[in-house]
C-alpha cells in the first residue's frame, strides 16, 4: 500500500533535530515494503543496511530518539501513529472501509505485544458498527410534505429536550456554535443557508473530527516560524467547502503535535526554564551517545526529560 507522508512531518520537533541517518530510518520504516497498513515492520537488518546504506544500530537509535512515535518489539517495530495518521481515528477508524483489512493483519500479526498495543490506541477498530439492511423492514414511499414537516419538529424538540438534560450532548446545532467559536462568531450568529446546506451534507459529524480542526486551528500558528505563512482555511464557508482537506491537515498535525508538544513549544518560544545544560548534556550523551544535543531541556523529548528527572531523584 502507498502512503501518506503530510510534508508537515518536517515540523516534528523530535524529528527536527534528529540526525540525518535517525531521518533516513524513519522514511525506510514509513515506505519499506515489509511495513504493513497496521504500522507494523518486520524488520530484516541486512535488507535495512542494503537498502539505506547504514548500519543496523540506527534502527535502535531511531526508536531511542523518537521513544513516542516507535516501539520496538522482537521481531520488528510498530510504528504508533500510523494508523491514526492514514485512516483516522474515534468515529472515522470504526467506519472506514479499511477496519476488516486492519484486523485481519492484526490477527495475522506474529507478535502479541503488537496486538496487545494496537488495542490500547486504537480501541475502536473493536467497536462494533450495526447497519440495518433495507430488507430488513418494508420498503416504505417518500413521506408527505406534513409528515416530514412533523418528522423534523420532532427531531428538533428531541435535540432541545437532551441539550436541557445534558448540556454537553453532541448535536448538529453544538457542532454549528463550535465550528463559529472558529472564527470568532457568536454562539446565536446566524448562519446563512448556503452554510446551513454544507453544514447538513456533513452530517452527521463525528466529534472526534471536529475536535481534530479546533486543535488545529487553535495550535497551528504556535508551530510557526517567522515568514511561513498559514495555510489554515481563514472563512468558515471554504472551511466547509473543503472539510476533507482540512481534515487531513487536522490528523497529521495532531499525530505530529499532541497537546504535550505542543505545550513543549509554547514553553520553549516564552523562554521557559528548565535544568541547566551543564547538568543534563552530560547525562544525555552517556545515556544516548548518537543523540543529538539540542540547545534547551525543553527541546528533549518528554520521556527523554521525564527520564532524567527520575535520574537525578534522590533514591529512597
Amino acid at each position: 500500500m502507498q502512503t501518506k507522508v503530510s510534508s508537515a512531518i518536517w515540523s516534528d520537533p523530535d524529528l527536527e533535530d534528529a540526525p540525518p541517518e535517525i531521518k533516513l530510518t524513519v522514511f525506510w520504516l514509513l515506505t519499506n515494503e515489509r511495513r504493513n497498513c497496521l504500522g507494523w515492520v518486520e524488520v530484516s537488518k541486512r535488507r535495512f543496511e542494503y537498502e539505506t546504506g547504514l548500519p543496523s544500530a540506527n534502527l535502535e537509535g531511531a526508536c531511542k530518539v523518537l521513544a513516542r512515535g516507535l516501539v520496538k518489539f522482537e521481531r520488528g517495530i510498530w510504528i504508533r501513529n500510523f494508523i491514526r495518521f492514514q485512516y483516522g481515528v474515534g468515529h472515522s477508524l470504526a467506519r472506514s472501509n479499511m477496519k476488516i483489512t486492519l484486523l485481519k493483519h492484526l490477527s495475522e500479526c506474529p507478535e502479541t505485544d503488537v496486538v496487545q498495543a494496537v488495542k490500547q490506541t486504537y480501541p475502536e477498530l473493536f467497536e462494533s458498527v450495526i447497519s440495518k439492511s433495507p430488507l430488513q423492514a418494508p420498503s416504505k414511499g417518500l413521506p408527505s410534505p406534513k409528515e416530514k414537516e412533523k418528522e423534523n419538529t420532532k427531531e428538533k424538540d428531541k435535540e432541545q429536550d437532551l441539550r436541557e438534560t445534558n448540556p454537553a450532548a453532541w448535536s448538529i446545532q453544538i457542532a454549528k456554535e463550535r465550528i463559529g467559536a472558529i472564527f470568532q462568531r457568536p454562539a446565536n450568529a446566524r448562519w446563512s443557508n448556503a452554510e446551513e446546506h454544507a453544514l447538513s451534507a456533513l452530517w452527521p459529524m463525528p466529534e472526534e473530527e471536529l475536535a481534530l480542526v479546533e486543535h488545529l486551528h487553535a495550535n497551528f500558528a504556535e508551530t510557526l516560524t517567522a515568514g511561513q505563512n498559514n495555510p489554515l482555511k481563514q472563512k468558515l464557508p471554504t472551511l466547509l467547502a473543503d472539510w476533507a482537506s482540512e481534515l487531513d491537515l487536522a490528523r497529521n498535525f495532531s499525530a505530529i503535535h499532541p497537546t504535550r508538544d505542543l505545550q513543549k513549544i509554547a514553553k520553549k518560544k516564552s523562554g521557559g526554564a528548565g535544568p541547566s545544560k551543564a547538568q543534563w548534556e552530560p547525562w544525555l550523551t552517556e545515556t544516548y551517545p548518537k543523540a543529538l544535543v539540542p540547545e534547551q531541556f525543553s527541546d528533549l523529548p518528554t520521556d527523554i526529560q521525564r527520564e532524567f528527572n527520575q535520574s537525578i531523584q534522590p533514591s529512597k
